[in-house]
C-alpha cells in the first residue's frame, strides 16, 4: 500500500510537473504557432493579391507600345503651326470648287491651349445649295489633319440657295 501511496504519488507530481510545463511552456508556443498560422494566412492572401496586380500590370505595359504609336499616328494629323496658312488657302481652294460663295472666312483671335496642343478656330459663312455644302463639309472631314466642324447652322433661303454658318476648329502641336 505505501508503494501505491509512493506511485500514486509520484504519478500526480509528475501530472503536475507536466501541466506546470503545458502551461508555462507548451500553451504559450501553441499561441505562437496559430498566431504564426494566420500571420502566415494574411501573408499568402497579400502575395497573391500581388501577384494578381502584377499581371494586370504586365498587361498594362504591353499596351503601351500599341498606345504610344496610336498617339503618335494622332499627332502626325496634328498641322503644324506654319501650315496653318496653307490648310486655310486649301479650305477657300475646296469651296471655290464646290462652287460655293465665301461671304467670310476668318480666324478667330482667341487660341485655347489644351494639354499639349493648341486650337485655332476658323469662322466661316458661305452659300450654295445642300450638296455644295455637305460635299464642303464631307472634304473638310477628309483633310488629312486634324479640322473639326462645330457651331454648324444652316439657313434655307429658297428653294436652292442655303446659308451655312460654320465654326472650323483646327488643332496643332506646342
Amino acid at each position: 500500500m505505501k508503494r501505491f501511496f509512493h506511485t500514486l504519488s509520484l504519478t500526480f507530481i509528475c501530472a503536475g510537473v507536466m501541466a506546470l510545463g503545458f502551461w508555462k511552456v507548451l500553451l504559450p508556443e501553441a499561441r505562437e504557432w496559430v498566431f504564426a498560422k494566420k500571420q502566415e494566412q494574411m501573408l499568402q492572401r497579400q502575395l497573391q493579391t500581388l501577384y494578381q496586380k502584377e499581371i494586370a500590370l504586365e498587361e498594362e505595359m504591353a499596351q503601351i507600345p500599341r498606345t504610344k504609336s496610336a498617339l503618335s499616328e494622332w499627332q502626325k494629323k496634328f498641322i503644324k503651326y506654319d501650315d496653318i496658312n496653307k490648310l486655310s488657302n486649301e479650305i477657300m481652294a475646296m469651296g471655290k470648287r464646290d462652287q460655293l460663295q465665301v461671304l467670310s472666312f476668318y480666324p478667330d483671335s482667341s487660341v485655347m491651349s489644351e494639354n499639349n496642343y493648341f486650337r485655332q478656330s476658323f469662322k466661316m459663312t458661305l452659300n450654295g445649295n445642300y450638296r455644295q455644302i455637305a460635299r464642303f463639309i464631307e472634304q473638310i472631314a477628309a483633310l488629312p489633319w486634324t479640322v473639326v466642324v462645330g457651331n454648324f447652322s444652316l439657313v434655307i433661303a429658297s428653294f436652292e440657295t442655303c446659308s451655312a454658318g460654320i465654326v472650323l476648329y483646327v488643332y496643332y502641336l506646342s
